[in-house]
């Protein structure tokens, strides 16, 4: 995956940086160098990772399948896996 990312802090010469680089780390992992105050701004200090990278597991997605994913209704005029068809046609 490589280094983590990097850059240096706007907060001296943008006060109002603070905050948005703040998020940067927490949500991608982005470190901002000399920045005077990178605690979490919306997680728990306690969390771990960076849950808008495309890295970071989702847990909804392997204990619950994607919705639409598992029931698949069957196109008309394809045939049932179980093998339960029409009787047949009556006259």
């Amino acid at each position: 995956a490589g280094d983590a990312p990097e850059a240096d802090s706007w907060i001296p010469v943008y006060p109002g940086a603070d905050w948005h680089e703040r998020e940067a780390w927490e949500m991608f992992g982005i470190t901002f160098r000399d920045h005077p105050n990178q605690v979490h701004l919306y997680l728990p200090s306690h969390f771990e990772g960076n849950p808008l990278r495309k890295d970071y597991p989702l847990l909804a997605r392997r204990v619950k399948p994607w919705p639409g994913i598992v029931d698949v209704e069957l196109m008309p005029g394809e045939d049932d896996a179980d093998g339960d068809e029409a009787a047949g046609d009556e006259s």
